[in-house]
């Protein structure tokens, strides 16, 4: 919500307050028709002296300033004090004290409501036939005309701050929402330039090495030159898949075309492609499987992610090596995954696939998200060992 756009209620308040003043500013002028009130009703003449259209005038003033209220409360309640004195209209001063109590509710008010009270005493004294009859009506009088005006404009005014703290707190909440929203949208930015990484470097490394390994070989016979040709374009083009789908999840392209889903992302049960795919890279793997039962879809996804890593780096460092990969564990235990691959033999790739530092680094993020543990180390025969446990649920 922005301050162009203000609140219903608000608009609808500020329509509810020009009316009040309309309709208050009329009545208190029909006031000034008081001193004419026996003439209206008995017929009994009425002496219009000076002092009578002193107090009418001073009803009219003080009536039409009414429309101001809102905007000067103190100097319009001041105005009113004074015009009470010879109009004899309390009405005027109970109407600035409603507005007045609405706005302000600190020492101002409470200055000015005194001020009101001595200000009424005059006009109400005068009507008393006996002192104590006119003790009375004074202390009726200050409680009609002054304590519950103004009691009722210190509610409204409780009132109409409780209603705008209320707004206030729903636009801290949007915008807090709106902030989360923002956050939870760059995390996953970030995610997917690390699943960026994790399934382009390993479609990108096979290229590499079959491109390199007919550039070592230009005698190698039409059918592996065939055989390789094919895998790298089908590799290729699953590469330029890859990042035309992730580049429309960053891009939040509604524009995509609603029938194309993504693909699931790929768990445990896709680790034996991804092993007969490095075979046919010239990778061998040696694949244990011992699980007991399928791991949650995170888990697996996240193994996935490992094995996929552990034979890219293989074919990347040790290209022509045997790469052994050994998953188990089961519910209540925890998910182990196990990538070894020992130091290299042969001769590399002519031109060795570049690698971003990243993928090991965003492993253990996502492993030590699940409460995991990873570690990438050198064992005792210079071979590369990686490892996670991931808690499995029971």
């Amino acid at each position: 919500m922005t301050d162009a756009e203000p609140a219903p209620w608000r608009g609808r308040h500020e329509q509810v307050d020009r009316w009040v003043d309309l309709v208050l500013t009329v009545v208190l002028l029909l006031t000034a028709a008081f001193p004419a009130l026996p003439l209206l009703t008995t017929g009994a003449p009425v002496a219009f002296d000076a002092a009578t259209w002193l107090g009418v005038a001073s009803t009219v003033v003080a009536a039409v300033s009414m429309l101001w209220r809102r905007r000067f409360p103190v100097p319009v309640a001041l105005l009113a004090m004074v015009l009470t004195l010879p109009s004899g209209n309390s009405f005027l001063i109970a109407a600035a004290m409603v507005t007045l109590a609405t706005v302000r509710r600190d020492r101002v008010l409470v200055i000015l409501t005194l001020l009101a009270a001595v200000a009424l005493v005059p006009s109400m004294a005068l009507e008393g036939k006996t002192p104590g009859a006119a003790v009375t009506l004074v202390a009726l009088m200050e409680v009609v005309f002054l304590a519950l005006p103004v009691a009722f404009g210190a509610y409204l005014g409780a009132r109409r701050d409780f209603l705008a703290s209320l707004e206030e707190r729903a636009e801290r909440a949007d915008a807090e929402q709106q902030a989360h929203l923002e956050h939870a949208a760059r995390a996953e930015r970030a995610r997917i330039a690390r699943e960026m990484h994790d399934v382009l470097a390993h479609r990108i490394s096979l290229v590499a090495l079959h491109a390199g390994g007919l550039e070592l070989n230009p005698g190698a016979g039409p059918e592996k030159v065939e055989r390789d040709a094919a895998l790298i374009g089908e590799q290729a083009r699953g590469a330029l898949t890859d990042l035309r789908e992730i580049l429309g999840v960053l891009r939040g392209d509604d524009g995509a075309d609603p029938g194309t889903d993504l693909a699931p992302q790929p768990t445990t049960s896709g680790i034996d492609r991804l092993a007969e795919s490095s075979r046919a890279a010239g990778t061998e793997v040696e694949l244990s499987t011992e699980l007991d039962g399928d791991p949650p879809e995170l888990l697996g996804r996240t193994a996935y992610r490992i094995v996929q890593e552990g034979l890219t780096n293989a074919r990347k460092h040790a290209p022509g090596a045997t790469a052994s990969v050994r998953l188990g564990g089961g519910p209540g235990t925890a998910l182990e995954v196990e990538v070894r691959t020992p130091r290299a033999v042969g001769r590399a790739p002519a031109t060795p696939p570049p690698g971003s530092g990243t993928g090991l680094v965003g492993l253990r993020e996502r492993v030590q998200l699940l409460g995991g543990t990873f570690s990438a180390t050198v064992d005792e025969r210079g071979g590369f060992v990686t490892r996670a446990a991931l808690p499995w649920p029971s």
